[in-house]
């Protein structure tokens, strides 16, 4: 065996003072075990173990390879803190006096589970079932220690190694085609062959078909009899609409006609005032003056065939009076109207804009009412603290309340003290006040120097009244042995202070 290192001896028996129950058989073991396998690679540290029921715990641990002849085998071997004898009262799936040994597979390995060792890399042996049973303290025998472990470890995996390396995976077969041949690609020169499409049906905007004559107003056809001009029309449209429209009067200004701007585009409608008095007039025939001749117009549309019922159009109850003097007006707002057409400011140009403008104002709308909304539930949520801050201050008032009965109940007691209103709520003041004696200030500044140890632990650790942790990277190994000196320093501090307790007849 190899002589350690004293500085690695004294770091495994500082390890082992703060929690390791037997220190003095776990430090022979391991040290006998560093002679050993120092040497073949094997290490040793501390570090957190977690069982299966989910405790943690900070143990020693020895990891390395170990040389089974065929093969190299990773092991990490904890070492419990009742090591090496069993505890009775620890649960059975928590580190109990054995070593818990695991086989770590390394990159391209995988473990391959037998008897000896589970899924997990666990490993099982008749060997550590008898140190659990029979390796007690009172046992005197020598037939359970590390090096005798890992002489099992080595027959074990000799015989049945634990690891294997993964299957290969099988080669991908390209599946073959056995439907029918896909028809060939179309070239890019090729032209696809175009369907007709079917035109859609059109739609007919000459409106509802006006009434029939009735039967009694039909006359005879009158045989070789010239046919006039207007015959040649459509019988069913009335007459009113049957003669062209009279020209505009002399004194009115004619409306200059728009010219098309040069761009490809249907020009925009035209509005102009017409002066239609001759069709708004009523429909029978006015004595003519002597000197004036008969209008062959009026003439024409006085002859009516009696009994023809005329579509009346509501837009012609217009009486003469009422557009006379609304020319100049109605021939303005003509001009208006084919003006604003024919600028670029029209509907055609303007309808993008209404839109996008439409769009604005609906993403508005719906930006609003999400906000409304959000101010609904901010009112309730409000609403809901002031209900619970309303609660708290109710009953900060009835504890300052009760508190000023107390103290009024202390001020009028002599040789009692009362923590309530209620009844038995009072305790004599003998039995709380003692006289001082050594132990009381030793248990002071015991309790003082716990309370410190704890803040400082936390203060390193980041957890002490929202302070930034003070170990990283650059100081860690120098925080670990504060923290682990002053964790040792603090079991010390507990033990003191609860042999002081029993010694006092306290409760701990």
């Amino acid at each position: 065996m190899a002589k350690i290192l004293s500085k690695v001896a004294n770091w495994l028996y500082l390890v082992l003072q703060p929690q390791y129950l037997h220190k003095e058989v776990a430090y022979s073991h391991l040290y006998h075990f560093l002679a050993a396998y120092l040497t073949q690679g094997f290490k040793i540290r501390t570090a957190v173990y977690t069982s299966v029921l989910g405790h943690s715990q900070l143990l020693i641990n020895l990891y390395g390879k170990l040389d089974c002849g065929t093969c190299l085998v990773p092991l990490n071997i904890w070492i419990p803190l009742n090591y090496p004898f069993q505890d009775e009262n620890i649960p059975a799936l928590e580190p109990n006096g054995v070593p818990v040994v695991f086989v770590v597979p390394e990159h391209g390995l995988m473990i391959r589970p037998n008897n000896n060792v589970d899924s997990q890399g666990r490993f099982y042996h008749p060997f550590m079932a008898l140190w659990h049973q029979n390796y007690t303290p009172t046992a005197q025998t020598r037939d359970f220690s590390l090096l005798l472990l890992m002489s099992c470890l080595k027959i074990t995996f000799e015989q049945n190694p634990p690891l294997n390396t993964p299957p290969a995976a099988p080669p991908k077969v390209q599946p073959t085609n056995t439907g029918p041949q896909l028809p060939p690609k179309m070239s890019y020169n090729e032209t696809p062959v175009q369907l007709p499409t079917p035109e859609p049906p059109r739609r007919e905007t000459n409106g509802p078909p006006l009434p029939q004559k009735p039967l009694e107003a039909q006359k005879p056809v009158e045989p070789q009899k010239p046919v006039e001009p207007q015959a040649t029309q459509d019988s069913s449209i009335p007459e009113k609409y049957r003669m062209p429209l009279p020209l505009p009067p002399q004194d009115s200004p004619s409306p200059v006609p728009v010219q098309s701007p040069p761009q490809q585009r249907v020009p925009p409608p035209q509005v102009v005032y017409q002066d239609n008095s001759e069709l708004y007039e009523p429909r029978r025939l006015r004595p003519q003056g002597p000197g004036k001749p008969p209008n062959p117009r009026k003439a024409q549309t006085a002859k009516k065939p009696q009994g023809i019922n005329e579509v009346e159009d509501l837009m012609d109850k217009v009486t003469l009076n009422e557009n006379k003097g609304d020319r100049p007006i109605l021939q303005m707002i003509s001009d208006k109207i084919n003006e604003f057409l024919a600028s670029d400011e029209s509907l055609v140009t303007a309808a993008p804009f209404v839109e996008q403008q439409k769009l604005k104002i609906e993403a508005l709308e719906n930006q609003l009412l999400s906000h409304l909304k959000q101010a609904h539930a901010n009112e309730e949520n409000l609403q809901n603290h002031i209900t619970y801050v309303q609660g708290q201050v109710e009953s900060i008032r009835k504890l300052n309340v009760e508190l000023q009965q107390v103290d009024q109940i202390n001020a009028e007691s002599k040789d009692e003290v009362a923590f309530g209103t209620g009844p038995g709520q009072k305790i004599k003041l003998e039995d709380i006040v003692t006289p001082d004696s050594i132990l009381v200030n030793q248990l002071y500044d015991t309790v003082a120097d716990i309370k410190a140890h704890k803040d400082t632990i936390d203060l390193v650790g980041g957890n002490f009244k929202g302070e930034s942790e003070l170990i990283n990277d650059e100081n860690m190994d120098q925080c670990i042995k504060s923290v682990r000196g002053l964790a040792r320093e603090l079991f010390w501090l507990e033990v003191t202070k609860t042999e002081i307790g029993k010694s006092m007849g306290l409760q701990m």
